[in-house]
């Protein structure tokens, strides 16, 4: 990624990717300035592969897109596997041109634009790690399992977790905090869902769960049956269309488009620091991975880890095993603790892991 005039832009690079053994906290820089450098990065620690990527190249995705034909590659290898037999396994687009199309350009509908009002959201604070570091709890569950879960409380995974995890979070705080501001959950939409297309770059938008202000949190239940019917009215097309149509008008903006970069990086910074302030934490759920055969069973799990100024639940399932990473900078663990508690006293077996970076974090 370089700098222009106007804007950064990305250029083919003739660099050749190392791949390394893990040495570093999750989720670190990767753009360096200056430095040239690719925007992704593939790392080992013993049976695990990593892969780290920009999100100025794509979204979820795209990246997992990538890391599958990353993942059959090296199965390829190991089991000797000629690589023509392996392309059919690929989900990749039919061409680079629709690999590098831009949908939002496609598919936005330049309708009039109805401004999207959000209110300051109640946000978490605490002690953090120096350094920008990351940690990051990772909690596999039985997939099958969490799911009936999830029906038995009226809802879809995605809102049965995003239930649980405004739960959790509620008890950080007090009760004059919470007459204060609302508790909003900001949740990723992969848009390639609603709309048709093959390309590989950023494709989504961003949906708010927002419990009012100055109101008690009902039972999980009750909650669950209430997010998913507030995720049912924020994916309308109608909603989604609304969304896209703001985001793009601010890009094809001619007065913007004119600001000079470091003037455009000043008011981006703000508006990005505004932005954090619409939303107390994020859950983004990848959906389901699937491998076929003989590459399948050669594979335990996938995580999914992003990082984040605040709080982020990243959620995936492959086979039978759900996994809900937690990554924040927050050194305090009571809501990841939680979190737990709700599901494993709901009857989930809960397996947990954790890049532990500070002795603090046992107290």
């Amino acid at each position: 990624m370089k700098k222009g005039i106007f804007w950064h832009y990305l250029e083919d690079a003739s660099l050749v990717p190392e791949i390394r053994q893990e040495d570093r906290p999750p989720c670190g820089p990767l753009y360096r300035g200056h430095r040239p450098s690719l925007l992704f990065d593939v790392t080992y620690f013993q049976s695990t592969i990593n892969l780290e990527v920009f999100h100025v190249l794509s979204d979820g995705a795209g990246a997992l897109s990538f890391f599958k034909a990353l993942i059959l590659k090296y199965l390829s290898l190991g089991m000797e596997i000629p690589w023509e037999e392996v392309v059919p396994h690929l989900t990749l687009p039919s061409s680079l041109s629709a690999m590098k199309a831009d949908s939002f350009e496609h598919h936005t509908t330049g309708r009039k634009i109805r401004r999207i009002k959000s209110p300051r959201a109640l946000r978490l604070r605490g002690i953090r790690y120096p350094q920008n570091r990351l940690k990051a709890i990772r909690i596999h569950l039985p997939a099958k399992e969490a799911l009936t879960m999830a029906k038995s409380h009226q809802g879809t995974l995605t809102a049965f977790v995003c239930a649980c995890l405004m739960r959790a979070i509620w008890e950080e705080f007090t009760p004059r905090r919470r007459k204060k501001a609302p508790l909003v959950i900001s949740i990723p939409v992969d848009l390639r869902k609603y709309y048709p297309t093959d390309s590989l770059r950023n494709f989504f938008n961003s949906i708010l769960i927002s419990w009012p202000k100055g109101k008690d949190l009902p039972d999980l239940e009750e909650l669950t049956i209430w997010v998913d019917q507030e995720l049912k009215e924020e994916t309308r097309p109608e909603r989604l269309a609304e969304r896209m149509n703001l985001f793009s008008a601010i890009e094809r903006n001619m007065g913007i488009k004119l600001v000079p970069l470091f003037i455009k990086n000043i008011a981006l910074k703000i508006a990005y620091d505004l932005g954090q302030r619409k939303n107390t934490a994020i859950l983004s759920n990848v959906g389901v991975i699937r491998m076929e055969e003989p590459f399948a069973s050669e594979i335990k799990a996938m995580d999914v880890c992003v990082s984040t100024e605040k709080m982020e639940l990243s959620m995936v399932s492959y086979g039978d095993v759900l996994s809900a990473t937690v990554s924040t900078p927050f050194i305090n663990s009571e809501i990841q603790r939680r979190l737990v508690r709700l599901w494993t006293d709901g009857g989930l077996s809960a397996q947990i892991a954790c890049n532990m970076l500070d002795r603090r974090d046992e107290q």
